[in-house]
């Protein structure tokens, strides 16, 4: 319903009262009694009348147009400061173009084929498209790109040719130059993946390319905008990134689970991180191609990376989902530029999911708990070493209020195994600060994995990790064992001669027990001759000096 019009609309301005009538003129009146020195000669009153409302219509209209343009500066400012920011970061958004071999053949007749390998073509159709970020690499003069996972999952990996059904990549920069690239590495629980660019393209000097710095998005709120730059398909065909905006509506948001996955299995039901709440919702809606895009807050840091999980079926159409890089994001996107596995903290629990009710009153605390209660912490698991114990209620985690038991595995998962964290739990009715040392979360996606370097370095021909580090090699039923997990073994080395295998649990080195890698490898670096150590089964074994 439109509302009716005033036949006077009369705003008052310094003591002038404008407006206008219904027929369009513009009346101007004075909102004061008439000064009494206007009283004193009828003729002077009048010449003087005539001035003042001369002065004060010029007056009234020069102050109604200000008034006019005053709300519009503050807009045409922030309109330019976005243009800037545009201008300063699209030319590192990238567009990433996964090309399967058998798609580089067109058929043209009997016995004629036509090879179109080129990206740069006009004509050339990729099998699929996704955005990335150029961002600093372990060399500085070697930028890296930055994407999501499932955009280059099973593309070729560095240092190995094109295998089997795996797939090219191939990535245009802003002015339409590019060159081909491979996953130096990848992490599928994270859903991150860092793409290594042909060094000989590289080498040219020709491509001009600016890395953006990693942000941080720990500071973010509710209510911030961010620019998010993106779209591939545009950057493949003339260069030029795409730009919309978008204010976080929500953050700790979650993506809708697989419906067709048990809701119980949360291995198989949750199978990234971001299910337990690590998401910014924005009101931007960003189709399946915005995978990779950059979200950039309105200072023109990088503090984010959208994600197309939100297009899936069971959301809202119009939100948009965006990896906040903070501090638990950025470390995994280090460890993935140094090319090395991603690692997660673990705890060894089980958790009781029903919403937490205290059976009786505890001064200072409702009846219905925040929180999340502890069914069971696993013998050698960081949990059982750090004293937590069955109806134990997580209230905090390094200073982090629990909601809910994803909140926990968030919390946790985030942070580097060997972390020693403060936990605030409510046992009965006491109130108890623990220490907590985290192991790592048991990896079962090996095959998926991609890292083309080594995170710790082989030891007398022995590689270890946490006692808990991969799934397939802890024991069935369930159930962690002290010391560290021996995951490879050198051909030929001492660690193979001496009898040690892949699955051995080793308890402790030369009679000083081990708990981490960092120290297994402290205790072997500084014995300079034979090693004995104890096994997790109770075997003794002997490794000599290489």
């Amino acid at each position: 319903m439109i509302p009716r019009e005033n036949p006077l609309e009369v705003t008052r301005i310094q003591g002038v009262c404008s407006g206008r009538s219904s027929a369009g003129n513009v009346v101007m009146r004075s909102c004061e009694s008439t000064p009494p020195v206007f009283k004193a000669v009828s003729t002077a009153r009048a010449s003087l009348r005539g001035l003042l409302i001369v002065v004060l219509a010029f007056g009234a209209c020069c102050s109604t147009t200000l008034l006019a343009q005053a709300p519009a500066l503050p807009l045409v400012a922030f309109e330019k400061s976005v243009q800037n920011l545009v201008e300063r970061n699209q030319g590192a958004i990238v567009s990433i173009a996964r090309v399967r071999p058998s798609a580089t053949e067109m058929i043209v007749g009997p016995d004629q084929r036509v090879t179109r390998l080129d990206p740069l073509d006009p004509d050339f159709v990729p099998n699929e498209f996704a955005s990335g970020i150029l961002i600093r690499g372990a060399n500085p003069q070697e930028p890296v790109v930055l994407t999501c996972y499932h955009a280059v999952r099973n593309g070729q990996r560095y240092g190995q040719p094109v295998k089997g059904d795996q797939s090219r990549l191939f990535v245009t920069f802003a002015g339409r130059k590019g060159c081909w690239a491979t996953v130096f590495a990848a992490d599928p629980r994270s859903d991150l993946a860092v793409l290594a660019l042909d060094s000989g393209a590289l080498r040219s000097g020709d491509m001009n390319l600016t890395p953006l710095e990693l942000g941080r998005a720990d500071e973010m709120t509710k209510g911030q905008f961010v620019l998010l730059l993106g779209n591939p398909y545009a950057i493949a065909r003339d260069g030029s990134a795409s730009v919309t905006m978008g204010m976080i509506s929500n953050m700790t948001r979650r993506p809708p689970p697989d419906p067709l996955v048990a809701r119980d299995d949360s291995r198989k039901a949750k199978p990234t991180i971001h299910y337990f709440g690590t998401l910014w919702q924005v009101d931007a809606r960003l189709s399946l191609g915005m995978s990779g895009a950059a979200a950039i807050n309105l200072n023109g840091e990088l503090v984010g990376m959208g994600s197309s999980l939100a297009a899936l079926d069971g959301y809202e159409k119009s939100s948009g989902f965006v990896v906040p890089f903070d501090a638990g994001v950025r470390r995994i996107v280090e460890s993935l530029i140094r090319g090395e596995e991603v690692e997660y903290g673990f705890l060894g629990v089980s958790l009781n999911r029903a919403p937490v009710v205290i059976p009786r009153a505890i001064e200072g605390y409702p009846r219905v708990l925040y929180g999340t209660q502890v069914e069971m912490a696993y013998p050698y698991s960081p949990a059982w070493n750090g004293r937590i114990e069955p109806g134990d209620i997580v209230l905090e985690i390094g200073g982090v209020r629990i909601l809910q038991g994803d909140d926990l595995m968030r919390e946790v998962g985030l942070k580097a195994p060997g972390t020693v964290v403060p936990f605030k739990v409510l046992r009965g009715q006491q109130e108890l600060q623990l220490s907590v040392r985290l192991g790592k979360w048991p990896v079962d996606w090996e095959d998926q994995i991609v890292a083309s370097g080594a995170r710790r370095s082989a030891l007398r021909g022995l590689t270890v990790d946490y006692s808990t580090g991969r799934w397939k090699l802890l024991p069935q039923p369930i159930r962690f064992l002290p010391g560290v997990l021996v995951t490879e073994i050198v051909a030929e080395s001492a660690g193979s001669r001496a009898g040690l295998h892949v699955g051995d649990f080793i308890t402790e080195v030369n009679g000083q027990p081990v708990g981490t890698p960092a120290e297994f490898t402290t205790l072997v670096t500084a014995a300079a001759g034979k090693l004995k150590l104890t096994l997790a089964d109770g075997r003794q074994v002997t490794v000599e000096a290489e």
